[in-house]
């Protein structure tokens, strides 16, 4: 099991909850006490919608959370490097703001997966933690390093103009810093702490990249030699 600074991740969940309960919980006050007219009414019932699917969505990311400390290590298959990004940019907010490098397009390799599908949300939920960071008229970037005799690659994510310009100084930090990424990404419910659990059963981890906020490395292992 990844080291988890616990009472930061429950700080998290207890904010990333409050928010949509306070919404649900002001909107059915004021629906109660008749205060509202027709159409703000039809507002109201799409706050809560809103609202409590943000709250069934952050449950999904904690029995998730759940499921990825004990995993099983059991049934890992190979899956192409670049099919992998491709899903996941299919899956995050923001797609159309994100280049993938040659280092990626060009790749035969493969890593190894426990779960397609967790993987790729894991990786999803890194992008959309970068994105968020990224001024909104600011393109992303993503590209591949490969560590042979760790059998391992790194993806990493950030500003394309920062990761253009090369990070000479590049090294993961170790998995202690996997909680200081996560707790302090609000708006992500625990996505971004999920990710990191599932990397780290896979066998890789979630890090920062010289302290930035705008980077994030994710390292998986590898299953086919690199030529």
């Amino acid at each position: 099991m990844t080291t988890m600074d616990w009472s930061r991740v429950f700080s998290l969940l207890s904010h990333e909850l409050r928010s949509p309960a306070a919404v649900i919980g002001g909107y059915a006050r004021m629906l109660s006490a008749g205060r509202l007219n027709d159409d703000e009414r039809l507002q109201a019932y799409a706050q809560i919608e809103r609202a409590a699917g943000r709250v069934t969505a952050i449950g999904h990311q904690a029995a998730d959370l759940a499921r990825w400390l004990s995993p099983s290590a059991d049934g890992a298959s190979p899956v192409e490097l670049r099919a992998l990004v491709t899903q996941a940019l299919s899956r995050s907010a923001s797609p159309e703001r994100v280049v993938t490098d040659d280092s990626i397009e060009q790749s035969a390799l493969k890593v190894s997966a426990l779960d397609r599908g967790a993987l790729t949300n894991a990786v999803s939920a890194a992008i959309d933690a970068v994105c968020r960071e990224v001024a909104d008229d600011g393109s992303v970037r993503m590209l591949a390093r490969v560590d042979k005799d760790a059998g391992a690659c790194d993806i990493l994510v950030g500003p394309a103009e920062t990761l253009a310009a090369g990070l000479p100084d590049y090294a993961p930090r170790d998995g202690s810093t996997v909680t200081h990424v996560s707790a302090e990404r609000e708006g992500l419910g625990l996505a971004l702490i999920v990710s990191a659990v599932v990397l780290n059963a896979h066998g890789g981890r979630l890090s920062t990249v010289e302290g930035r906020r705008d980077v994030i490395a994710l390292r998986l292992r590898t299953e086919a030699e690199v030529v």
